[in-house]
């Protein structure tokens, strides 16, 4: 019988004090379980759901089943395809209490929710225990210029826009009040204007380091991308001296809030280039455009309106291929986008498509997902978003 994997806590937050009140009664039940410890008192895996001793058992939320599975040496999709009752269990009893996991034990703990009785992920126990709560206090400090003001929403000349927690990672944008991208074209009388800020994210369970990346908010269509910040600059382990961590969070920070204006010429640029298929098919693979779909049958849908010809007209087998998967991209913007997505793929504010049109078909369609989906979407988009930009030349 497939392990019972319980759903994770996904939830938006629209003004800070609300961000701030869940992050302060999240702090309150999320606590650490020395894993071996807890083997070694007698807790099992059972029924196929959870580990622990008796009545007393903690289930898993799909974060934490898959780590557990990490763990063991196997992915979720093999333990949920198991039919047998208690197969699931007396493999990952046999994997623990043998020594036979990817890491010892004796160097993990569980981090679970009190509230929800789930384990969210598994950590090594130097994993510094960094609370969204201190973290909010620290970004906000970190764009103050009085650190007394710290847990003040006045953020100087930057403002609150909203923000996502997704099993204790929590996601905290903030838009700047004075920089924003404007793209501009020879129609249409308008200004397409993006609002520009920074995203700042936090686990409290562990698989993601703190992560700073830029957010960028195309106000016609209110669409939003996250563009990774280069070289590695906007990422922090969790390790290390708890103050020296947060010191390093501040210089991380204020390098990445004075390069903002990098986000600003990433997007005016994608708005200076043509949507071209032809040249996007000549260094894009289909499958990793697919790729930023997190939804499989969507991702076929859109396969299906593909054409499915050969191409044969024309002789040499490099272009005949482009061509083929040029004429597939052109697809991806009516298979995927609604109407929204289509009336931002030909904007009256532009003279024609360009690859900013493009990408936003992606970030309008990840309006319709579920958080953790959506974040993800945007993610992957910015990724795409970041390659052009980078590689324009490619489109000149």
């Amino acid at each position: 019988m497939a392990f019972i994997v319980q759903d994770a806590h996904q939830e938006r937050f629209e003004n800070l004090d609300a961000v701030i009140g869940f992050a302060g009664e999240e702090q309150k039940h999320i606590y650490r379980l020395p894993l071996r410890g807890y083997l070694e008192r007698g807790a099992r895996f059972q029924d196929d759901a959870t580990l622990g001793d008796g009545a007393h058992g903690l289930g898993f939320n799909e974060y934490g089943f898959d780590a557990l599975c990490r763990l063991v040496g196997t992915n979720s999709y093999f333990l949920q395809r198991l039919s047998e009752p208690e197969l699931a269990s007396a493999i990952l009893n046999d994997v623990l209490l043998t020594g036979n996991a990817t890491k010892p034990l004796d160097t993990l703990e569980l981090v679970c929710d009190e509230a929800s009785n789930q384990v969210l992920g598994i950590v090594s126990e130097r994993f510094v225990g960094y609370s969204n709560q201190q973290f909010i206090d620290d970004v906000l400090n970190c764009l103050s210029s009085d650190p007394q003001l710290s847990l003040i929403p006045d953020t100087g000349a930057f403002e609150f826009m909203e923000a996502y927690s997704i099993n204790t990672r929590l996601f905290m944008r903030i838009k700047s009040r004075h920089v924003v991208g404007t793209v501009t074209g020879r129609g249409g009388k308008g200004k397409d204007v993006s609002e520009i800020g920074v995203e700042f994210s936090n686990s409290m369970a562990g698989g993601h380091a703190v992560r700073l990346a830029y957010f960028i908010h195309r106000l016609i269509c209110a669409n939003g991308l996250i563009a990774q910040v280069a070289g590695g600059r906007g990422r922090l382990v969790h390790s290390g001296d708890p103050e020296k961590f947060r010191q390093r969070l501040h210089e991380k920070a204020n390098g990445v809030l004075s390069g903002i204006q990098t986000a600003k010429t990433m997007i005016e640029t994608l708005g200076e280039i043509t949507f071209d298929s032809r040249k996007l098919a000549a260094h894009w693979e289909l499958t990793d455009l697919l790729a930023i779909i997190p939804d499989p049958e969507r991702r076929e849908q859109c396969r299906a309106k593909f054409p499915s010809g050969d191409y044969a007209y024309i002789q040499d087998p490099e272009q005949r291929a482009i061509q083929k998967k040029a004429d597939s991209i052109e697809k991806i913007p009516r298979c995927l986008g609604g109407q929204e997505a289509l009336a931002v793929f030909d904007s009256h504010w532009r003279s024609d498509a360009s690859m900013y049109d493009f990408i936003n078909v992606f970030t309008e369609y990840a309006k319709t997902l579920d958080a953790a989906r959506r974040l993800q979407t945007e993610e992957k988009a910015g990724d795409l978003a970041n390659w052009m930009t980078s590689n324009k030349r490619h489109f000149s």
